[in-house]
Protein backbone atom coordinates (compact mmCIF):
# COMPACT_ATOMS: atom_id res chain seq x y z
CA UNK A 1 0.00 0.00 0.00
CA UNK A 2 1.29 3.41 -0.92
CA UNK A 3 2.01 5.41 2.19
CA UNK A 4 0.72 8.97 2.06
CA UNK A 5 2.38 11.45 4.38
CA UNK A 6 0.66 14.79 4.89
CA UNK A 7 2.92 17.42 6.37
CA UNK A 8 1.19 20.59 7.51
CA UNK A 9 3.51 23.55 8.02
CA UNK A 10 2.83 27.21 8.63
CA UNK A 11 1.67 28.87 5.39
CA UNK A 12 2.26 25.73 3.35
CA UNK A 13 0.96 22.24 2.78
CA UNK A 14 3.06 19.49 1.26
CA UNK A 15 1.71 16.16 0.06
CA UNK A 16 4.31 13.47 -0.52
CA UNK A 17 3.68 10.05 -1.99
CA UNK A 18 6.18 7.26 -2.48
CA UNK A 19 7.45 7.24 -6.05
CA UNK A 20 5.51 10.36 -7.07
CA UNK A 21 6.73 13.90 -7.60
CA UNK A 22 5.94 16.25 -4.71
CA UNK A 23 2.84 18.43 -4.86
CA UNK A 24 3.51 21.77 -3.16
CA UNK A 25 1.15 24.54 -2.12
CA UNK A 26 2.61 28.01 -1.64
CA UNK A 27 0.68 30.92 -0.13
CA UNK A 28 2.09 34.43 -0.27
CA UNK A 29 1.11 38.08 0.09
CA UNK A 30 2.82 39.25 -3.10
CA UNK A 31 4.86 38.03 -6.08
CA UNK A 32 8.28 38.55 -4.50
CA UNK A 33 7.35 36.55 -1.42
CA UNK A 34 5.84 33.85 -3.63
CA UNK A 35 9.04 33.49 -5.66
CA UNK A 36 11.29 33.23 -2.61
CA UNK A 37 9.06 30.72 -0.82
CA UNK A 38 8.72 28.60 -3.95
CA UNK A 39 12.45 28.51 -4.66
CA UNK A 40 13.10 27.30 -1.11
CA UNK A 41 10.34 24.67 -1.27
CA UNK A 42 11.31 23.25 -4.66
CA UNK A 43 14.99 23.26 -3.69
CA UNK A 44 14.25 21.36 -0.47
CA UNK A 45 11.53 18.99 -1.69
CA UNK A 46 11.96 18.85 -5.46
CA UNK A 47 12.54 15.47 -7.08
CA UNK A 48 15.66 14.91 -9.21
CA UNK A 49 14.62 14.06 -12.78
CA UNK A 50 16.21 14.14 -16.23
CA UNK A 51 15.27 16.77 -18.81
CA UNK A 52 14.97 16.56 -22.59
CA UNK A 53 17.69 19.22 -22.84
CA UNK A 54 20.25 16.99 -21.13
CA UNK A 55 21.23 17.14 -17.48
CA UNK A 56 18.72 17.02 -14.66
CA UNK A 57 16.54 19.29 -12.57
CA UNK A 58 14.78 19.54 -9.24
CA UNK A 59 11.11 19.28 -10.11
CA UNK A 60 7.70 19.47 -8.45
CA UNK A 61 4.05 20.08 -9.19
CA UNK A 62 3.27 23.43 -7.59
CA UNK A 63 0.21 25.55 -6.86
CA UNK A 64 1.04 29.14 -5.89
CA UNK A 65 -1.62 31.42 -4.42
CA UNK A 66 -0.82 35.14 -4.33
CA UNK A 67 -3.29 37.18 -2.30
CA UNK A 68 -2.36 40.61 -3.67
CA UNK A 69 -0.35 40.37 -6.92
CA UNK A 70 -0.04 44.15 -7.27
CA UNK A 71 1.36 44.67 -3.78
CA UNK A 72 5.03 45.70 -3.75
CA UNK A 73 7.53 44.22 -3.92
CA UNK A 74 6.49 42.45 -7.09
CA UNK A 75 10.10 41.68 -8.06
CA UNK A 76 12.42 39.89 -5.63
CA UNK A 77 15.86 41.45 -5.18
CA UNK A 78 17.42 38.03 -5.69
CA UNK A 79 15.58 37.49 -8.98
CA UNK A 80 17.93 39.52 -11.16
CA UNK A 81 16.51 38.02 -14.37
CA UNK A 82 13.12 39.61 -13.74
CA UNK A 83 14.74 42.96 -12.91
CA UNK A 84 16.70 42.84 -16.18
CA UNK A 85 14.04 41.44 -18.51
CA UNK A 86 10.59 42.46 -17.29
CA UNK A 87 10.55 45.87 -19.04
CA UNK A 88 10.93 44.10 -22.37
CA UNK A 89 8.94 41.01 -21.46
CA UNK A 90 5.70 42.80 -20.49
CA UNK A 91 5.32 44.44 -23.95
CA UNK A 92 5.91 41.02 -25.53
CA UNK A 93 2.91 39.60 -23.67
CA UNK A 94 0.57 42.60 -23.63
CA UNK A 95 1.43 44.36 -26.89
CA UNK A 96 2.97 41.74 -29.16
CA UNK A 97 6.27 43.59 -29.51
CA UNK A 98 8.00 40.59 -31.10
CA UNK A 99 5.05 38.94 -32.88
CA UNK A 100 6.68 39.89 -36.18
CA UNK A 101 9.46 37.39 -35.40
CA UNK A 102 7.14 34.37 -35.35
CA UNK A 103 8.39 31.95 -38.00
CA UNK A 104 11.70 33.85 -38.13
CA UNK A 105 13.45 32.28 -35.18
CA UNK A 106 10.52 32.61 -32.76
CA UNK A 107 8.10 29.68 -32.53
CA UNK A 108 5.28 31.48 -30.71
CA UNK A 109 4.47 34.39 -28.41
CA UNK A 110 1.89 34.46 -25.65
CA UNK A 111 0.44 37.64 -27.15
CA UNK A 112 -0.16 35.91 -30.46
CA UNK A 113 -1.74 32.85 -28.84
CA UNK A 114 -3.93 34.85 -26.44
CA UNK A 115 -4.90 37.88 -28.51
CA UNK A 116 -4.73 36.41 -32.02
CA UNK A 117 -5.50 32.72 -31.61
CA UNK A 118 -5.69 31.20 -35.08
CA UNK A 119 -7.34 28.02 -36.28
CA UNK A 120 -8.23 26.35 -39.55
CA UNK A 121 -11.57 24.54 -39.71
CA UNK A 122 -13.59 23.29 -42.71
CA UNK A 123 -11.22 25.06 -45.09
CA UNK A 124 -11.88 28.34 -43.25
CA UNK A 125 -9.27 30.28 -41.28
CA UNK A 126 -10.28 32.40 -38.32
CA UNK A 127 -8.62 34.48 -35.63
CA UNK A 128 -9.99 35.36 -32.21
CA UNK A 129 -8.96 37.78 -29.46
CA UNK A 130 -9.45 35.50 -26.47
CA UNK A 131 -8.64 38.21 -23.93
CA UNK A 132 -11.32 40.50 -25.32
CA UNK A 133 -13.77 37.59 -25.22
CA UNK A 134 -13.02 37.06 -21.52
CA UNK A 135 -13.61 40.76 -20.85
CA UNK A 136 -16.91 40.71 -22.76
CA UNK A 137 -18.02 37.54 -20.97
CA UNK A 138 -17.28 38.82 -17.48
CA UNK A 139 -18.90 42.18 -18.14
CA UNK A 140 -22.07 40.28 -18.95
CA UNK A 141 -21.75 37.41 -16.47
CA UNK A 142 -19.08 38.13 -13.83
CA UNK A 143 -19.80 34.79 -12.14
CA UNK A 144 -19.21 32.78 -15.34
CA UNK A 145 -17.05 29.65 -15.23
CA UNK A 146 -16.39 29.85 -18.97
CA UNK A 147 -14.05 32.84 -19.18
CA UNK A 148 -10.83 31.24 -20.33
CA UNK A 149 -8.13 31.46 -22.99
CA UNK A 150 -5.87 28.66 -24.27
CA UNK A 151 -2.55 28.58 -26.10
CA UNK A 152 -2.02 25.02 -27.34
CA UNK A 153 -2.21 24.24 -31.08
CA UNK A 154 -2.83 20.49 -31.23
CA UNK A 155 -1.74 20.19 -34.85
CA UNK A 156 1.70 21.74 -34.41
CA UNK A 157 2.88 22.06 -30.80
CA UNK A 158 3.59 18.33 -30.54
CA UNK A 159 6.09 18.74 -33.37
CA UNK A 160 8.24 21.55 -32.00
CA UNK A 161 11.00 21.54 -29.40
CA UNK A 162 9.67 24.87 -28.09
CA UNK A 163 5.94 24.53 -27.37
CA UNK A 164 4.28 27.13 -25.11
CA UNK A 165 4.67 26.65 -21.38
CA UNK A 166 1.52 28.62 -20.53
CA UNK A 167 -1.52 26.52 -21.37
CA UNK A 168 -4.57 28.30 -20.03
CA UNK A 169 -5.78 31.52 -18.43
CA UNK A 170 -9.04 31.36 -16.43
CA UNK A 171 -10.75 34.38 -14.91
CA UNK A 172 -13.77 35.24 -12.79
CA UNK A 173 -15.08 38.27 -10.91
CA UNK A 174 -15.67 37.72 -7.20
CA UNK A 175 -16.84 40.47 -4.85
CA UNK A 176 -15.85 43.18 -7.31
CA UNK A 177 -12.37 41.80 -7.99
CA UNK A 178 -10.95 40.02 -11.02
CA UNK A 179 -9.43 36.67 -10.13
CA UNK A 180 -6.88 35.19 -12.52
CA UNK A 181 -5.71 31.56 -12.52
CA UNK A 182 -3.06 30.30 -14.93
CA UNK A 183 -2.01 26.77 -15.83
CA UNK A 184 1.49 25.91 -17.07
CA UNK A 185 2.77 22.57 -18.32
CA UNK A 186 6.42 23.46 -17.58
CA UNK A 187 8.30 26.33 -15.93
CA UNK A 188 11.86 27.40 -15.15
CA UNK A 189 11.37 28.60 -11.58
CA UNK A 190 14.62 30.41 -10.98
CA UNK A 191 14.91 32.25 -14.30
CA UNK A 192 11.38 32.55 -15.70
CA UNK A 193 8.64 32.42 -13.05
CA UNK A 194 9.16 36.01 -11.89
CA UNK A 195 8.83 37.55 -15.35
CA UNK A 196 5.92 35.26 -16.26
CA UNK A 197 3.95 36.11 -13.13
CA UNK A 198 4.68 39.82 -13.37
CA UNK A 199 3.50 40.00 -17.00
CA UNK A 200 0.38 37.90 -16.44
CA UNK A 201 -0.65 40.02 -13.46
CA UNK A 202 -0.09 43.13 -15.58
CA UNK A 203 -2.53 41.55 -18.03
CA UNK A 204 -4.87 40.90 -15.10
CA UNK A 205 -4.72 44.60 -14.23
CA UNK A 206 -5.51 45.67 -17.80
CA UNK A 207 -8.44 43.26 -17.98
CA UNK A 208 -9.79 44.42 -14.61
CA UNK A 209 -9.75 48.02 -15.79
CA UNK A 210 -11.69 47.10 -18.93
CA UNK A 211 -14.26 45.16 -16.92
CA UNK A 212 -14.50 47.96 -14.36
CA UNK A 213 -13.40 46.03 -11.27
CA UNK A 214 -10.39 45.83 -8.95
CA UNK A 215 -7.58 43.26 -9.21
CA UNK A 216 -8.06 40.21 -7.02
CA UNK A 217 -5.96 37.17 -6.18
CA UNK A 218 -3.65 35.41 -8.62
CA UNK A 219 -3.29 31.61 -8.61
CA UNK A 220 -0.54 29.92 -10.58
CA UNK A 221 -0.38 26.15 -11.23
CA UNK A 222 2.58 24.35 -12.84
CA UNK A 223 2.62 20.65 -13.71
CA UNK A 224 6.42 20.85 -13.71
CA UNK A 225 8.07 23.72 -11.88
CA UNK A 226 11.78 23.11 -11.90
CA UNK A 227 15.27 24.36 -11.15
CA UNK A 228 17.82 23.29 -13.75
CA UNK A 229 21.01 21.55 -12.71
CA UNK A 230 23.09 24.27 -14.39
CA UNK A 231 21.62 26.77 -11.91
CA UNK A 232 22.19 24.72 -8.74
CA UNK A 233 25.29 26.64 -7.58
CA UNK A 234 23.53 29.94 -8.21
CA UNK A 235 20.56 28.80 -6.14
CA UNK A 236 22.87 27.65 -3.35
CA UNK A 237 24.46 31.13 -3.27
CA UNK A 238 21.02 32.73 -3.18
CA UNK A 239 19.90 30.57 -0.25
CA UNK A 240 23.17 31.24 1.58
CA UNK A 241 22.56 34.99 1.16
CA UNK A 242 19.08 34.60 2.64
CA UNK A 243 20.51 32.78 5.65
CA UNK A 244 23.04 35.55 6.25
CA UNK A 245 20.30 38.18 6.12
CA UNK A 246 18.21 36.24 8.65
CA UNK A 247 21.11 36.17 11.10
CA UNK A 248 21.78 39.92 10.77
Amino acid sequence: MVTVLKVLLKNRKVILMNGILPVLLIEAKNLAEAWEKTVLEVWEKGFHIKTEYGGSSKDATVLIHVVNPLQEPRKHRGDYVTFLEVKNYVPMVLEGSIDYKIGKGVTYTYHDRLFKYKQDSNNLSWEIDQIEKIVEKLKKSPYSRRAQAITWFVDRDWLTDEPPCLQRVWCRVYEGRLIMETTWRSRDLFHAWGSNAYALTELQKVMAEKIGVEVGQYTDFSNSLHIYEKDFKEVERFIATLEIKKKN
